[in-house]
């Protein structure tokens, strides 16, 4: 069809540029095609992952609460059955922001201004305004360090676990006896207006100039938001949402309770959207429950959780995983399972750190019974397995020394995950 269009539009230009008369109903007929098939096109060229690691490519039609659907399929697919959805003309940008809203959940979101009032944060981005309830907010950032501070503390915030109080992070002048610095201060954020951030310090209520503030670090909540879904977006923002479907060229984007709480952006403005389906648990947000790491000439490196061994992205050839475990060899984990899954899936391989060095044995054991056994190298590609468990109550990850002994066995199981039962 865009082949048609083409040619009609390419027929139409030359026509009118020798002079020929063309009736204006033909005229109407073939300027209307190209903008309705571009209209059609765009934004709509999908790769989705299911659960179980198997992909499907075509145009969604259909993205909603209960039902997705691609063009040409005859029946609709659960949403929880989906991981991932990635459209395959798209990427996110790096264009820079003046503001990051850090969500407790995971993912930022880019804005021109920020405000805090009233328990809920009210961000301006290029789609419009959003607002979200506080206690789903991890950090803001607002403003550059001056010259000749840095932001390091702040940042350093970002990567920590809990915390118990807010932190904001303001520039305190210089003064006779010692130059300007970053300070960290500990209280409780009471908002943030367009001219001054209202926290209270020691119990006493104070306004900072906000050109002050480099960032406020919210306490952890007792219990994080539990959003199903992440609208990731071209400009570099990842938004968690109650709920995302489409509505004709928009995205309709849930992210609380609140009526005020839904954004609205065009459909080709999100490139990604992941799935959190409850019939899958990712290893790394569970405690095994007993850890062997023998590493070879005692170079000890802890196992890592969303990491490689020495603290960087998990990477296998090309691709990088936000989730898994960073091992090396000799390491052995197990964890506790219940027989509550039917398949373990995950994608093995060594990590680019060593650049194509590295050799080990990537070894699964269900109930100390192996049933997975394959050796990997560093030259190798990401490799993708499944492996059934159903009954299963203690399931051990193990990655042994490969035949060449190798110190660069910085080994990943990346995306490791269990996967439940469709319920009947």
């Amino acid at each position: 069809m865009r082949d048609v269009v083409l040619k009609c539009d390419h027929l139409l230009r030359s026509t009118l540029a020798l002079g020929v008369v063309v009736p204006a109903l033909l005229i109407t007929l073939l300027a209307g095609l190209s903008p309705l098939q571009a209209s059609a096109s765009e934004g709509d060229a999908w790769r989705i992952t299911l659960l179980d690691g198997t992909t499907v490519e075509g145009s969604i039609r259909t993205w909603g609460e209960s039902a997705v659907r691609l063009a040409g399929e005859d029946s609709d697919r659960d949403p929880l059955t989906i991981r991932r959805a990635v459209r395959t003309d798209a990427s996110p940008s790096t264009r820079s922001v003046e503001h990051w809203v850090h969500f407790a959940s995971g993912g930022k979101l880019g804005a021109s201004n920020v405000t805090v009032a009233e328990g809920l944060l009210n961000a301006q981005t290029r789609y419009g305004r959003m607002s979200f309830n506080l206690e789903s907010i991890k950090a803001v950032s607002l403003s550059e360090a001056p010259d000749g501070l840095s932001t390091e503390l702040f940042d350093a915030s970002l990567r920590a676990g809990d915390v118990r109080e807010d932190r904001l992070f303001a520039v305190q002048p210089a003064t006779d006896d010692r130059p300007a610095r970053v300070l960290p201060v500990t209280g409780v954020l009471e908002g943030i207006g367009d001219e001054n951030v209202g926290f209270n310090f020691r119990g006493e209520s104070r306004s900072i100039g906000r050109e002050r503030v480099i960032g406020v670090r919210l306490a952890t909540p007792d219990a994080l938001p539990t959003n199903v879904w992440t609208a990731h977006l071209v400009d570099g923002s990842s938004i968690p949402a109650v709920r995302v479907t489409r509505d004709g060229n928009r995205a309709v984007l849930e992210l609380g309770p609140g009526e005020d709480q839904v954004a609205r952006v065009p459909w080709t403005a999100v490139w990604r959207i992941d799935v959190r389906s409850d019939r899958m648990v990712f290893l790394s947000d569970l405690n095994p429950v007993e850890v062997v790491e023998d590493p070879l000439l005692d170079i000890a490196r802890p196992w890592q959780r969303d990491r490689n061994v020495h603290g960087g992205d998990l990477v296998i050839g090309e691709r990088t995983f936000e989730k898994g475990l960073g091992v090396r060899s000799y390491c052995r984990l197990t964890f506790e399972i219940g027989g509550r899954y039917e398949t373990f899936a995950v994608t093995m391989g060594i990590d680019a750190l060593t650049r194509g060095a590295g050799d080990c044995e990537f070894v699964v054991l269900a109930d100390g019974r192996e049933v997975l056994r394959q050796r990997v190298r560093g030259i190798d590609p990401p490799r993708p397995v499944t492996v059934p468990i159903a009954g299963v109550q203690r399931l051990t990850l193990v990655v042994e020394y490969g035949e060449d002994l190798s110190l660069s066995d910085i080994a990943n199981w990346a995306d490791a995950r269990l996967l439940k039962p469709m319920p009947e």
